[in-house]
């Protein structure tokens, strides 16, 4: 490789490095390229980094090979062999590493330490399992009598301790380094001194992260353990805070391949999902357990979005943000209308959605199928589906259609509304006999007809009447009532008497009777007497003549 793509390698390499580590290199000026290449291959120098402060395993690995990735690509060395070679007695690399669960034996034989011999054992910068092999157990002449605050009674203790980590050492030697982030949470768990004896039911029956336990109440579990329930439910909150603890250091600590968890752009955890990791992962959680994680790691840009937080349903969508909608708000929203009692049907379109919590800079993205957002409308109907997925474990009347979203109403329908929905079907009004007829053929259990007719009447902002026993609706619009009452409405609309003629016409048309029956009607069953006969065939108002 050339000088200059060397050079330029290195500036890549160099951003690519944490904070802490650019500021080890700083300390030693060797942020620029031609020191940098003077320091290492030029004059052949090297650096210890487990010597130096605030310098772990993890971070002087992250510099070593850093370094090795520069010198491995360094084009002057006579052969890549000579290069191999080279890089490995320049940068003291140990090839040991360990597996999660040697780690987490290491860590728990650390905790049992006298705190004296502890406090030796950090100040050399050896309290993980790779630096203390590397310091210690790979060094057979290491002088313990030679560090500070170091006893004979703490030398015997570390010597003990360092015979126990050996045999964990030369156990591990057998076990496959291939990390899985779910087998090294279970051993954490069960394994480690992470949960106590008390909190163990809580995780196994309360919320149910193993497959196949029986559920069991807070209050259940607080008798079994002889605690109030109170004190069980505060457990149940720490677990939790663990149980993210571990999962978050696991994330950071380990070199997982996360990315095979988070495949898609949106996903939920389905029990097909989480079959998959078991059986690659040899564990047994459930669904539920590994949301938790997955919602704890927030693996690069990924976010997610709590739908249900019952703790035997515990579930969300795990969304990239790369998609221009705001998720979070929007199913916000759209909670309000989950596990209520509606009285009809809630219908959301989807361009209201769209307009209000859309964040693609045209503000449009959902114009129409054929223009440049469908694959962005096709994303966000996507994710739709998901979430009304996870709604159905909690409410079953829900749909969605390319436009709308649909919440079904979840209350019974009341007579009235049966008689309403009649009408509006044959779009005309009806005899109530006829609207008993057709309840009768839909199997809806109504009295009798007088029971329609009784109904109808009870609600007069609803149905109007049409004609003897004829109903129909208000929304309709148009005129309702008696003949004098209608005659009456029209004359006063009019605000002078009508001509007979015009009266019955207007009348025959908004309400079912015949022209033989109006006269009848207007001036002999009418008690009030409210009509009067006018010369030219016009009728008037009888109150008109009092005033």
């Amino acid at each position: 490789m050339e000088k200059k793509e060397l050079e330029n390698k290195f500036l890549i390499n160099l951003n690519l490095l944490s904070k802490e580590a650019r500021f080890i290199l700083k300390q030693f000026r060797l942020t620029e390229f031609d020191s940098f290449y003077q320091f290492f291959v030029t004059e052949g120098k090297t650096i210890d980094f487990s010597k130096l402060r605030n310098c772990g395993y993890k971070l002087g690995k992250e510099l070593n090979n850093m370094i090795g990735e520069i010198i491995l690509h360094n084009a002057f060395p006579a052969n890549r062999r000579e290069v191999n070679e080279a890089a490995g007695q320049l940068l003291n690399i140990s090839s040991e590493d360990f597996t999660q669960k040697a780690e987490l034996e290491f860590d728990k034989k650390f905790d049992e330490l006298p705190t004296r011999a502890k406090n030796v054992i950090s100040d050399i910068n050896a309290k993980n399992i790779n630096d203390f092999f590397k310091m210690i157990l790979q060094n057979k002449n290491f002088d313990f009598s030679k560090l500070r605050n170091c006893g004979t009674k703490t030398q015997n203790e570390i010597i003990a301790f360092a015979k126990d980590i050996q045999a964990i050492v030369d156990t591990d030697e057998g076990e496959i380094k291939e990390s899985f982030l779910f087998k090294d949470i279970e051993h954490y768990l069960f394994a480690g001194q992470v949960l106590k004896k008390k909190e163990l039911p809580i995780v196994l029956n309360y919320y149910s992260f193993i497959q196949g336990k029986e559920y069991k109440s807070l209050r259940k579990i607080a008798e079994e353990l002889n605690l109030s329930t109170e004190r069980v439910r505060q457990l149940s909150i720490t677990v939790i805070e663990k149980l993210k603890r571990v999962v978050e250091k696991l994330s950071v600590k380990g070199t997982y391949n996360l990315q095979k968890y988070y495949q898609e752009d949106y996903f939920i955890v389905t029990e097909a999902f989480t079959k998959s990791i078991n059986e690659s992962e040899n564990t047994n959680f459930s669904s539920e357990f590994t949301t938790y994680v997955l919602s704890w790691i927030r693996f690069k840009n990924f976010k997610f979005i709590l739908i249900n937080e019952k703790n035997t349903l515990y579930s969300g969508i795990l969304i990239k943000n790369s998609i221009p909608f705001n998720f979070e708000k929007c199913f916000e929203f759209l909670s309000q209308y989950v596990s209520i009692r509606r009285k009809q049907d809630v219908i959301i379109k989807i361009d209201d959605l769209n307009k209000k919590f859309s964040s693609s800079h045209n503000q449009n993205l959902f114009p129409n199928a054929h223009e440049q957002n469908l694959i962005e409308r096709i994303q966000v109907l996507e994710v739709f589906k998901l979430f009304i997925k996870l709604v159905f474990s909690i409410e079953k009347d829900v749909e969605l259609t390319s436009d709308f979203i649909v919440f079904k109403r979840t209350t019974k329908k009341l007579k009235y509304e049966y008689i309403s929905d009649i009408l509006n079907e044959y779009k005309k009004p009806m005899h109530f006999t006829e609207i008993y007829k057709e309840c009768l053929k839909r199997q809806i259990k109504m009295t009798s007809a007088e029971s329609i007719h009784g109904i109808i009447q009870h609600y007069p902002k609803i149905f109007g009447l049409k004609g003897p026993g004829i109903y129909g609706l208000i929304e309709w619009g148009g005129y309702f009532g008696t003949i004098g009452d209608v005659a009456e409405q029209l004359i006063k609309e009019k605000n002078e008497p009508m001509n007979k003629k015009e009266l019955v016409n207007v009348l025959c048309r908004e309400l079912y009777i015949s022209q033989d029956s109006i006269n009848t009607v207007l001036f002999f069953y009418e008690p009030e007497q409210r009509f009067i006969k006018l010369k030219n065939e016009k009728i008037g108002l009888k109150e008109w003549l009092t005033k």
